[in-house]
């Protein structure tokens, strides 16, 4: 998108973890417990909970975000995705970070592969 729109400047996405807890520190810290690259089922139906903690930056301005679990591989359809969060992130400068860490719950039905997808204005963020 172009800065002399309305819209802000997509921002990007340098982290988008996957871990067991987040918690912060007093002194102003994230400590990431269980980071995983992967989370094996082996009973379904399965309800999962886990955190996802994400950065942004190299934005300007009020962003709606939504997180998705998103269906990878060869049986996937467009559009086989799920909301696992939604929420607004403000960045005052490019400059900024806005780190977040969001408890999610999900239901896994059946086996496959799926991955992380952050939307900030309904446009995919990069990484």
């Amino acid at each position: 998108m172009s800065e002399s729109t309305d819209h802000p400047p997509r921002p990007h996405c340098p982290a988008l973890l996957i871990c067991k807890y987040a918690r912060a520190t007093p002194q102003r810290l994230v400590d990431l417990l269980g980071v995983m690259n992967a989370i094996g089922i082996t009973e379904l139906p399965a309800d999962v909970t886990f955190t996802v903690h994400f950065a942004l930056t190299e934005g300007a301005g009020l962003y709606r975000l939504a997180l998705f679990l998103e269906q990878s591989g060869a049986g996937a359809m467009p559009g086989d995705r799920f909301k696992l969060w939604s929420g607004e992130a403000s960045l005052r400068h490019r400059a900024v970070v806005h780190q977040q860490s969001v408890p999610v719950t999900a239901r896994f039905s059946a086996l496959g592969q799926c991955h992380l997808a952050l939307y900030a204005n309904r446009t995919r963020s990069t990484k």
